[in-house]
């Protein structure tokens, strides 16, 4: 197996974790905002993307990597085990 083959077997592995972090963040945001912005006009795309983005933009980016770091972890383990880089 090479290096991009353990990666990309990490990134899928985790690929659920993100999501469902990525999904309670967006969960979890007042829904009042979007009522706000939408009585003064602004269409879905624009509350997405104005509102609800940046507001679970943190706690998206630091479950991304901590889950980066949980396969870089991996990999680190699967090197120091066979005692040699793959290639």
């Amino acid at each position: 197996m090479t290096q991009a083959g353990l990666v990309a077997a990490g990134v899928i592995s985790v690929e659920p974790l993100v999501l469902s972090a990525a999904r309670s963040a967006f969960a979890g945001l007042d829904p009042g905002y979007g009522k706000a912005a939408r009585s003064l006009g602004a269409s879905e795309w624009q509350v997405f993307s104005r509102i609800h983005l940046p507001l679970a933009f943190r706690p998206v980016l630091g479950n991304a990597a901590s889950v980066f770091l949980g396969v870089m972890a991996q990999l680190a383990m699967v090197w120091w085990f066979t005692g040699r880089i793959l290639k």
